[in-house]
């Protein structure tokens, strides 16, 4: 009976051998040079969408001349193109980890990239310009004493600016439009962006802005492949083909007017693919988490200002009105309503952005106090609606007898519909707080280093946006968690009787 069981055991072991061995086998004559693609017959390549005049939506249409080239590269190959768009900061990872088969997105080529992906041959050339105030006395960037510029999240201008030790006071943004639009304002001393994108940004957007002095660096963008992907073979055969069949030299005179394909300078693409070796992948998240510490503590610190000052003003905004609200005035009744249903039908990022960029005719707020007044005006709507249903979840009987026995209309307010109310309020009012916190993360849109702006930023520099995000998320929770803790406490002190209070 055992020696059965062991023939048996060991037919199955070699049946299982033999399984693994022919799965390889053909994994390997699959591999071959066919390139990896996620779905057959199809190429699905990521751009940012927020580039112009590379990539950017007319209405639901994704264009521009990163899209065209993808899709003369995609009909060359015989594949469908699937475009698909995400935050520049995240491409790299996302077409390394094989979330798309291609990136073509003005990406440049370098050492620290090469690590993660493979680039094919460049599809055109251009430069870093910086861009100022019309009118701004400036001949040079490197003339400048520690100048406020302002960068997309994730390029090679943000790592330029630190190594070359032009400045420490680098804002970044989700796109170059909307820094080039912060320079515009004067809040920034210029924006940092290719010398393409910035003049047909420049003269698209109307912006009152012009260069400063000759091209920073020149450099060269390639579309990027995962490594080892024999795609990238093919992609060079592609690029060459239209370049020679005149199709490169349409789109590009589309663009800009000319055919740009002979200032395409490969060798810096060479050198980088010569010399590149692949990494150990992106660090871990305890190595992550321990590495930013003092960064993110020091962001931290932004976010709970930011918040704190949001949150007072939204208090006492929102108390007034509540009274509004409660008014036997009807007018005053009519404008708290339309208050509440105005700034609660309309999302944050949209009162923040009309804060900072519509109002800057009249006012120029900072990105901090942009921020808190976007924030208390957000909070205080619901804050207002908070104290209301709190005064009125006291009773009206008890309200009528502390007046039949003698209180003025101020002491049953001090003495029974404050500290009546204040016991409703408080754990509703603990979570609006911590509702504002989380919040506070928008104000990462208009540059401000706040903890998600930081966190994007991390996920940037070190092509790991998940261990970046679940880092910050460590660091909302603790505050999270500390909030709660804190009115827990004080909604315990209120009600004694209440041991199993929770905010």
């Amino acid at each position: 009976m055992h020696k059965r069981t062991r023939t048996i055991t060991s037919v199955i072991f070699l049946a299982l051998v033999s399984l693994l061995l022919t799965a390889c086998a053909t994994g390997d004559q699959e591999g071959g040079d066919e390139p990896r693609l996620i779905a057959e017959g199809q190429l699905v390549v990521a751009m940012s969408g927020e580039y112009r005049p590379f990539s950017y939506w007319e209405g639901a249409q994704l264009t521009g001349f990163d899209f065209d080239i993808a899709q003369a590269l995609a009909d060359e190959l015989g594949l469908e193109l699937v475009a698909e768009t995400a935050g520049f900061s995240t491409l790299i990872e996302g077409t390394s980890s094989g979330r798309y088969d291609m990136l073509v997105a003005s990406t440049t080529a370098t050492a620290e990239r090469a690590q993660m992906v493979d680039f094919a041959n460049g599809y055109y050339s251009s430069g870093a310009q910086f861009f100022v105030p019309s009118g701004a006395e400036c001949t040079s960037i490197h003339d400048m004493t520690a100048p406020t510029v302002g960068v997309a999240s994730g390029t090679t201008y943000e790592t330029f600016l630190r190594d070359e030790g032009i400045t420490t006071n680098v804002n970044t943004y989700e796109s170059d439009i909307t820094a080039l639009q912060d320079a515009a304002t004067g809040r920034l001393d210029g924006a940092l962006t290719d010398q393409l994108v910035g003049m047909h940004q420049i003269e698209a957007a109307g912006l009152d802005l012009e260069p400063c002095g000759e091209r920073l660096f020149d450099e060269t963008q390639a579309p990027a492949i995962a490594k080892g992907n024999p795609l990238r073979e093919q992609v060079n055969e592609a690029l060459a083909t239209i370049i020679d069949n005149g199709t490169y030299g349409e789109i590009a005179t589309k663009y800009f007017g000319e055919d740009i394909s002979p200032r395409i300078n490969n060798d810096s693409v060479a050198e980088v693919m010569a010399e590149a070796e692949a990494g150990d992948g992106p660090p871990g998240f305890v190595e992550l988490f321990v590495k930013y510490i003092p960064t993110m503590i020091k962001a931290a610190g932004v976010t709970l200002a930011i918040t704190a000052v949001a949150l007072l003003i939204a208090v006492v905004l929102g108390s007034v009105i509540a009274w509004m609200n409660m008014s036997k005035i009807t007018p005053l009744r009519w404008l708290a309503v339309a208050y509440i249903g105005v700034i609660r039908g309309t999302p944050l990022i949209a009162q923040l952005f009309v804060l900072y960029f519509g109002l800057t005719e009249i006012v120029l707020l900072s990105g901090f106090w942009a921020g808190a007044i976007a924030l208390a005006i957000h909070n205080s709507a619901y804050i207002a609606e908070i104290i209301r249903s709190g005064f009125e979840s006291v009773p009206k009987g008890l309200v009528e007898a502390s007046r039949s026995l003698g209180m003025s209309r101020t002491q049953a307010l001090r003495r029974v519909q404050l500290p009546l109310s204040t016991r409703t309020i408080l754990p509703v009012l603990g979570s609006q707080f911590i509702i504002a916190v989380k919040d506070s993360s928008l104000v990462a849109f208009i540059g401000m280093g706040e903890l998600f702006r930081t966190a994007q930023n991390m996920a940037a520099a070190e092509y790991s946006p998940l261990n970046a995000y679940l880092t910050v998320s460590v660091y909302y929770l603790i505050i999270v968690l500390v909030l709660t803790g804190l009115v827990t406490l004080l909604e315990r002190r209120m009600n004694p009787d209440k041991k199993g209070a929770k905010a």
